[in-house]
């Protein structure tokens, strides 16, 4: 899978933000992983589930199984 999305230098900064558990950002990612598989992008959407699976991995107490299902079943 190429990755099309990518970690910016002060992605951190900027995470710290509203990265916390239960967060609505991470409804709004399904949202839009969804939406790119609708508009026949199917591989944004992979790129950017690889992104969220990414954080899951470093950070499974914020992101949790059940937004990484949610995620995992937008993109199919």
């Amino acid at each position: 899978m190429a990755v099309l999305w990518k970690r910016l230098p002060d992605a951190d900064a900027r995470i710290s933000q509203w990265f916390r558990p239960g967060n609505h950002n991470f409804l709004r990612l399904t949202r839009i992983m969804r939406s790119l598989n609708v508009l026949g992008l199917p591989e944004y959407a992979r790129s950017l589930l690889g992104q969220l699976e990414q954080l899951y991995s470093e950070h499974p107490e914020v992101v949790g199984e059940r937004t990484i299902g949610y995620g995992r079943r937008a993109v199919g």
